[in-house]
């Protein structure tokens, strides 16, 4: 297993029970890593690291509160979590998204014995800096974050913590107090830039007045007729009314396995819906989840092309990492159509509160996703 440097540090240090809390300061936590060969921004990089070994792996955030990359973590924390406060005789609901309500929650969970937590807490800068005097107090006995790293209950339990800061002089000292810091330097030229995969020069950019006239013709049009049944079915059909005996019943048989069948437009449905999972609280910036979806069905269909990609949220922008990554942002920024069908299958998607589960997220549109697997077919076939 390879580990970027830092990562391995902690890794040491938590086995030697040095801490339960731990700092990772430097400008490497904006670099991109590899983590076992795959590029990865740091904070990407230290979450996929802390789920080997960790029941539940939680991101929070001063400015988006709590969230989670895998679903099945988001499920078993909300449970667990819920539980908690029903043993505790809680009666004020919190906000994980709320970034105050969402350190509540977090405390409640590694206070309660039965599973190993992690949780990579950013943007404290905003929560405790330097030069303010007064600091907001958690709800309930939550203890204020400056007590956590000497806590005896989290010091006595297998749960983690890291906290990302740039720069320890825009965060109050006594945080620090009792928490292991490790610097991030900045990552090897080889690795922050990685070298993109040799493939085709993206396609010349479309007539936007045709890529949007497309998108709406497909918008109106009726779901594809489904396919012709085979000779050999139509054929027992055929004769089915000149049968004078029914057949002898038979035994019933164990029933067959199901024959792959699945389109590129279901592909893409399938893989649409579980990036949206992995962002299930809605405010997708540049459309993050059809991005993510495009390249791994991309990296499936055609491996040449691009891919295995990470994408990322950099100042607003979404930016892929890996090999092929500069054909893919030259391919999505050419083609108005892409991202046209991406804002029509995610802009019609109402967030509910506590953002989309399993349950919860309805059908996407047939018609954009029909859109969007042309131009994806359309990529595949000219890349």
């Amino acid at each position: 297993m390879s580990l970027p440097p830092w990562i391995d540090e902690l890794k040491t240090r938590y086995m030697n029970d040095e801490a339960s809390v731990f700092v990772l300061h430097g400008p490497g936590l904006r670099d991109v890593w590899r983590l076992d060969d795959a590029p990865m921004a740091a904070e990407d990089a230290l979450i996929t690291f802390l789920q080997r070994s960790r029941d539940i792996v939680g991101r929070w955030s001063f400015k988006e509160g709590l969230k989670f990359n895998n679903p099945s973590d988001h499920s078993l924390f909300t449970r667990s979590v819920e539980a908690r406060q029903a043993l505790d005789g809680a009666t004020r609901r919190l906000n994980p998204r709320e970034s105050l309500d969402a350190l509540a929650l977090i405390w409640l969970a590694i206070s309660t014995p039965g599973r190993r937590l992690g949780f990579v807490l950013s943007g404290v800068e905003g929560l405790l800096p330097e030069n303010r005097k007064r600091i907001d107090a958690l709800p309930g006995n939550t203890p204020a974050l400056t007590e956590w790293p000497s806590n005896a209950t989290l010091r006595a339990s297998d749960n983690v913590i890291v906290l990302l800061v740039e720069r320890l002089d825009r965060v109050r000292p006594e945080l620090f107090d009792g928490c292991v810091i490790i610097e991030v330097p900045a990552a090897p030229k080889a690795v922050a830039a990685p070298k993109a995969a040799a493939a085709a020069p993206p396609p010349p950019p479309p007539d936007r007045a045709v890529a949007e006239a497309e998108i709406e013709a497909l918008s109106a049009a009726p779901p594809p007729p489904p396919p012709p049944m085979a000779p050999a079915v139509a054929e027992v059909e055929a004769i089915a009314p000149e049968l004078s005996v029914a057949p002898a019943p038979q035994a019933s048989a164990p029933p067959s396995p199901p024959i792959a069948t699945s389109t590129l437009s279901e592909r893409l449905d399938v893989a649409l819906r579980a990036a949206i999972l992995r962002h299930p609280e809605g405010g997708w910036v540049q459309n993050l989840p059809a991005r993510e979806a495009i390249a791994e069905v991309l990296h499936a269909e055609s491996p040449q092309l691009c891919g295995p990609l990470a994408l990322h949220v950099v100042d607003d922008q979404v930016k892929a990492v890996g090999p092929g990554a500069e054909w893919f942002e030259g391919w999505f920024r050419s083609d108005v159509a892409v991202d046209a069908a991406a804002g029509m299958l995610l802009g019609g998607l109402e967030v509910p509160q506590g953002g989309f589960t399993p349950e919860n997220l309805p059908p996407l549109s047939g018609p954009a996703l029909r859109a969007l697997s042309r131009r994806v077919e359309r990529a595949l076939t000219q890349g």
